[in-house]
């Protein structure tokens, strides 16, 4: 279910795209209960599948037209 309320705040730690995919790996706070794979988290308004989690790291496969048509293409490593 969609909240509408921003939850975490993090980092990217990762993006990038190869071919006709890539991934993004963000840096965030822990969270209680822990995210399973295969949860819905919207990013920058985007929703991502999650694809492993690990405490802390959220990594997330995503497709080069979803960097294209969205801000996330446009963000760099390190930038909140």
């Amino acid at each position: 279910m969609f909240t509408g309320l921003i939850q975490r705040t993090g980092k990217l730690r990762e993006a990038s795209a190869a071919g006709e995919s890539g991934r993004l790996v963000l840096c965030a706070a822990p969270w209680t209960p822990p995210l399973a794979t295969g949860e819905s988290v919207a990013v920058q308004g985007v929703c991502l599948t999650l694809t492993h989690f690990d405490g802390t790291s959220l990594h997330f496969d995503i497709l080069r037209e979803t960097l294209e048509r969205t801000s996330l293409g446009r963000k760099r490593a390190g930038i909140g």
